[in-house]
């Protein structure tokens, strides 16, 4: 890959670059090796499913119902989403394998629980100032703007500000523009979508197919369906219209196989993670 490219990476690739295993991030700085940039919508991605979950899992180590770290995991596997099963199968390594955390240990417990608070905010901290931002951001995702102020107060203070704030979806939602994005903006690109949608099958791009029948439904009703959680569901859109034509989309998501023709967004798609360390590419 050539240095001196641009590269706009979807989240898809983004948390890869920061949690994902040794083999997988020497793949992806090998492929990706010139100028990374990141939508301030995909680092609010990354914040969401990952951040989030990792200062609930933080917050359940600080219960006293609990005696170790082992315990909290317990509970989480029978309790929480894949999803929020997969953050903190990717977050115990990062804060044991340095840290030397007994994870039955009783004593060790509280050690894990400062440990994670500090590997939060440094995370933070680091998926800000690791990608740059590029200068579109037509959405203005509130959302996006939400950080962790740490310093300003109790480095645990910190946390708990950033969460209500993050979760207040109703604030963020009045604050952002997603409606005059899909029905003003990008009014075209979004018909275009959806009667690609139409002349194919939904197990031909399941992904892009779901997206285009939500934005169906946002050309139908006005915008009034919009808010966090729906936009979580079309944040594919978000991320390929609102791209940099210069650049390109860095994504392991299929659905932008069919999300970025029609806008002549450039998007080489990566191989899962499990790929690549089951089946090394010749470099």
């Amino acid at each position: 890959m050539n240095s001196s490219s641009k590269h706009y990476l979807d989240s898809s690739v983004v948390r890869p670059l920061l949690t994902a295993s040794v083999k997988y991030k020497e793949y992806l700085n090998r492929e990706i090796a010139g100028k990374k940039y990141a939508h301030p919508y995909v680092q609010m991605e990354v914040k969401r499913s990952y951040i989030i979950t990792c200062i609930n899992f933080y917050a359940a180590l600080n219960m006293p119902s609990f005696d170790t770290v082992n315990d909290v995991i317990a509970y989480w596997s029978n309790k929480f989403k894949p999803g929020e099963i997969k953050a903190v199968l990717q977050l115990i390594p990062q804060i044991t394998k340095v840290n030397k955390i007994d994870l039955n240990s009783k004593k060790d417990k509280s050690r894990a629980a400062q440990v994670l608070m500090n590997y939060i905010i440094r995370f933070d901290v680091i998926l800000r100032n690791e990608f740059k931002t590029p200068g579109k951001n037509a959405i203005h995702c509130k959302r996006a703007g939400v950080g962790i102020k740490a310093g300003s107060s109790s480095d645990d203070e910190a946390l708990n500000v950033f969460h209500y704030d993050f979760m207040d979806v109703a604030s963020c939602r009045a604050g952002c523009k997603v409606e005059d994005f899909f029905l003003k903006r990008h009014k075209n690109d979004v018909q275009n979508y959806i009667a690609e949608s139409k002349a194919m099958k939904k197990s031909d791009n399941k992904g892009f197919f779901d997206i285009a029948t939500k934005l169906e439904k946002v050309m139908s009703d006005g915008g009034s369906v919009l808010n966090c959680r729906f936009c979580g569901g079309i944040g594919d859109a978000v991320i390929a219209l609102d791209a940099e034509r210069s650049m390109q989309l860095e994504h392991t998501d299929s659905s932008f196989n069919n999300l970025c023709p029609s806008i002549k967004q450039p998007n080489p798609a990566k191989p899962e993670p499990n790929f690549v360390v089951f089946y090394p590419l010749p470099q």
